[in-house]
């Protein structure tokens, strides 16, 4: 890591064409490590989780599909009979993963919540926002949250790059892109990258999220 600090480093000086070459030749996770030894990420004490139990009084998560790349979850608040979304998630996984996050990695997809996973493996949680924007609540989404939500009405909608912390050592995870509940506020972070190949991640996720909010009928596969 620290190889890779002084690499970026000695970039500065160089110009953006050859910065941009550098960048399209490495791996999305070897993008997500550099990004981070600039110090682009943000530590988030207070996670999404933590916002919604406090706010609600519980919390939880349900895993509405899931393949080797992505997970789509709602994470709600209320018990089993009474379950309404405060978040939908849609998250894509940074590939292949870290060996050090194998065990946390298996825990989550096994329907454990991603940051509060990390958390009590004892990572820190960085995030850096890619996409700000609003959605519009589609018919799955009235679904979720128990026609709390008006059709069409506006979602606050943000994507960011997750990492797992560990001392001086940050790890890539996933990108995640999520919806929330007009009731619910989650933890602001507003470090922000504009960094293409990040966004390009960013883009798919948003889009597999516009196309889970408005899916006609339950999110839910039989491969979830």
């Amino acid at each position: 890591m620290h190889e890779l600090r002084q690499y970026c480093i000695r970039f500065n000086g160089q110009s953006a064409l050859k910065w941009h070459m550098h960048l399209t030749k490495a791996f999305l996770s070897v993008i997500f490590s550099a990004c981070t030894t600039l110090s682009w990420a943000e530590v988030t004490p207070t996670l999404n989780s933590d916002a919604i139990k406090k706010s609600f009084g519980s919390y939880g998560v349900e895993v509405l599909s899931q393949d080797d790349t992505t997970r789509i979850a709602n994470l709600f608040s209320g018990d089993s009979e009474s379950k309404i979304c405060r978040t939908l998630a849609v998250t894509e996984f940074v590939l292949p993963m870290s060996p050090q996050l194998t065990e946390q990695h298996r825990a989550i997809r096994a329907g454990g919540s991603i940051g509060a996973t990390l958390r009590a493996a004892g990572f820190s949680i960085n995030k850096k926002l890619l996409i700000k924007t609003e959605t519009p609540a589609g018919k799955a989404f009235l679904t979720l949250t128990a026609d709390t939500v008006s059709l069409g009405a506006p979602l606050y909608t943000k994507v960011y790059a997750l990492f797992a912390q560990n001392g001086d050592q940050e790890i890539p995870y996933a990108v995640i892109a999520e919806a929330y509940h007009p009731d619910h506020f989650p933890p602001t972070h507003e470090e922000v990258s504009d960094e293409p190949h990040l966004q390009a991640s960013a883009q798919r996720a948003l889009a597999s999220l516009r196309a889970a909010l408005v899916a006609e009928g339950s999110i839910k596969t039989p491969a979830a």
